[in-house]
């Protein structure tokens, strides 16, 4: 699970009914179905006439899915590095050919692995590799686009519920007084509706799901640049070199540490092993 979104909405939600239950012990008088109703009718009912219907679905699925965990880290992209330094040495002794299992299961290394058999010029394949990435991020983008929409609708029809609250309490005025109450309380509940579904759901999910597309954007586009350059030919520390230009400082890949690193690690179980040898 995605930490930080459960906490979020958690915490959000905790400090929101909180404050509720400390002001008034009739907490209940915040529970209004025909307020609720009239903000998630009319948000949907708006989203369906704007947007195709599998689209709308999409979204809400996209916004569920922000609750998974990532697979994408700093850490992720490190590991990306380190596996085209290994993919070069692979590909100048068994060619693309070498690299097919290796790439199996990913859409858009395949997709590579395809434009790369064609011996399309290195320019040629950099424009249509980036097209793929360009395309598929605007395609997904489409769910983020819904969700920051209904967070536009969401506080325009809580303006509704006023203002047919207000109706209620006016037309109450001359015959019914007791219906001055219900008429504001639907006035006032079903604005604070629409502002904490804009503010709290929609629009946090639209930015959420905006992170992730722009996170799985970068990381293709780095993927592209390591196979570009491996079809290049190009030997693997500038590979490497090329590859960590674009990652966080603090996550590059260095081969020369990690084999110093493994080479430490093996000289330390080597000698644990004569000392057990030797007791």
């Amino acid at each position: 699970m995605q930490i930080s979104s459960i906490l979020g909405l958690v915490g959000s939600l905790m400090v929101f009914l909180g404050s509720i239950y400390l002001s008034t012990d009739k907490w209940q008088s915040f529970i209004d179905w025909p307020s609720l109703t009239i903000v998630l009718g009319g948000v949907f009912a708006s989203s369906f006439m704007s947007f195709r219907g599998r689209y709308v679905f999409k979204a809400v699925v996209a916004a569920l899915m922000t609750m998974k965990r990532q697979l994408i880290s700093p850490q992720t992209l490190c590991n990306d590095v380190r596996q085209f330094v290994t993919w070069s040495r692979i590909y100048s002794k068994a060619g693309l050919e070498g690299l097919e299992a290796e790439t199996r299961g990913d859409v858009f290394l395949e997709r590579c692995i395809y434009l790369a058999k064609q011996d399309y010029p290195e320019a040629d394949f950099r424009k249509m590799a980036f097209d793929f990435i360009e395309n598929d991020y605007y395609r997904q983008l489409v769910s983020a686009n819904i969700l920051s929409r209904l967070g536009q609708i969401a506080p325009a029809f809580g303006m509704v519920g006023t203002l047919i609250g207000l109706i209620i309490m006016l037309q109450s005025m001359g015959s019914d007084p007791s219906g001055i109450g219900k008429g504001l309380a639907v006035a006032l509940i079903t604005t604070l509706y629409g502002v904490i579904l804009a503010k709290l759901f929609f629009e946090p999910y639209a930015g959420k799901v905006k992170e992730i597309l722009g996170i799985e954007r970068f990381r293709r586009s780095l993927l592209l640049e390591g196979f570009a350059l491996l079809i290049a030919k190009r030997d693997p520390y500038f590979i490497m070199d090329r590859l960590n230009c674009k990652l966080d400082p603090k996550f590059i890949y260095d081969f020369e540490a990690e084999r110093d690193a493994e080479r430490a690690k093996q000289q330390q179980s080597d000698k644990q092993g004569k000392v057990e040898d030797e007791g």
